[in-house]
């Protein structure tokens, strides 16, 4: 047994899961009771995403020897993978009575809590894995992940940079670095930490993505493009980067590409609301009214209280001569946002455009406390029409 054993370990290392299945499974055959065996074909089921096999084969090596620290701690991550935080939970606990300084335990345990949003608890399991382990570069990692999601930037950099200290090709650390860089407006740093995790990683499609934004942020709009199109060829199903690539075409008036990548984007993500009002944009911009209007209204089904989609699907109906239509919408936009220049602005000459003089006045009395110049445009209107 212990021979076929050893053998299904050696498949195990190599990652050849099927012959290491082959392997362990021959041991229990020989012993039963082999309880290595039956921890190392959970192992394989795991890698393999036969998730129920692997719990069976973890609560088997358990069974046989209760003080299995490591069949407790995998099983609780088993179960994370399935979402059962709570059984997950259950046996990290156990693994770590079992051995208190085992920092994979302690990991694990810290990864459950933070999918449970518990991130006070999850900082203390990631402090206790450093306690033990100090160049733990996933610990420090994970603390920078949970520290830059609670908005203490100053923090996530501290934890993010010990990762690096600690392994300086730890491409996902970079690429973070470089989000929370992002964040404080470090646009410099932000930009170098996501080319290092490029050079790192020239598939890092995230990295290439943020990078693009980055660029687009600092007006780099043929950078971003180009960072885009490449987060696009190592994952073309990129609904993000084919949105921005959309609006970066739209930015350099290549509405015909502008409107395939939108399309894309929507393909993918179909509930995609800023890239329906977008793409109603471009339709607007190309004359195309009726396609703008069913892009608005699309984008509004999805987000009621979109005051720029109800505003733009407003001007869309004012064009098409839909007055009243119109006025509906300025009304909701103003709604959502009281303070809405544009739209008061709009809802006054929509009034205008049906001879309601006192009501496009109203607006123009609001408008003074809002706009000038906008309300003194209003007013040219509202005597010289």
């Amino acid at each position: 047994a212990e021979a076929h054993y050893n053998l299904g370990a050696a498949y195990h290392e190599k990652g050849l899961w099927n012959k290491a299945i082959g392997g362990c499974k021959e041991a229990i055959r020989l012993n039963p009771d082999y309880a290595e065996a039956h921890y190392g074909l959970g192992v394989a089921y795991g890698e393999k995403g036969l998730y129920d096999k692997a719990i069976k084969e973890y609560k088997k090596a358990i069974r046989i020897d209760t003080n299995d620290a490591l069949a407790h701690c995998n099983l609780g991550v088993v179960y994370g993978k399935k979402g059962l935080y709570d059984k997950a939970i259950e046996e990290h606990k156990e693994a770590i009575r079992i051995d208190s300084d085992n920092a994979v335990a302690h990991c694990n345990f810290g990864a459950v809590y933070s999918e449970k949003g518990l991130y006070d608890k999850a900082i203390e399991e990631y402090k206790e894995v450093i306690r033990i382990n100090p160049n733990s570069e996933y610990a420090h990692f994970s603390l920078g992940w949970i520290y830059g999601k609670r908005g203490l930037d100053d923090k996530a950099i501290k934890a993010y940079k010990e990762a690096i200290k600690i392994d300086p090709d730890y491409a996902d650390a970079h690429n973070n670095l470089g989000v929370v860089y992002g964040k404080k407006g470090l646009y410099d740093e932000e930009i170098k930490e996501y080319k290092e995790a490029i050079r790192l990683k020239p598939n890092y499609a995230e990295a290439h993505y943020n990078l693009g934004a980055v660029y687009n942020e600092k007006g780099f709009y043929d950078q971003a493009i180009e960072e885009f199109k490449e987060t696009l060829k190592i994952n073309p199903d990129y609904a993000e980067a084919h949105y921005n690539l959309g609006v970066g075409y739209g930015d350099k008036g290549f509405h015909d590409e502008a409107i395939e990548e939108f399309k894309e984007a929507i393909r993918i993500k179909p509930d995609y609301v800023k890239v329906h009002y977008n793409l109603g944009l471009v339709y607007y911009e190309k004359g195309l009214y009726d396609q703008a209007i069913e892009e608005y209204k699309k984008a509004i089904r999805i987000k009621p209280d979109y005051a720029d989609a109800h505003l733009n699907l407003g001007v869309g109906y004012g064009d098409k001569g839909f007055h009243d239509e119109a006025i509906e919408e300025f009304k909701e936009a103003i709604r959502i946002n009281p303070d809405d220049a544009l739209a008061h602005y709009n809802l006054g000459m929509a009034y205008l455009s049906l001879g309601r003089r006192g009501k496009a006045l109203d607006e123009y009395k609001i408008l003074k406390e809002l706009d000038k110049e906008k309300a003194n445009e209003l007013l040219f209107n509202l005597i010289y029409k």
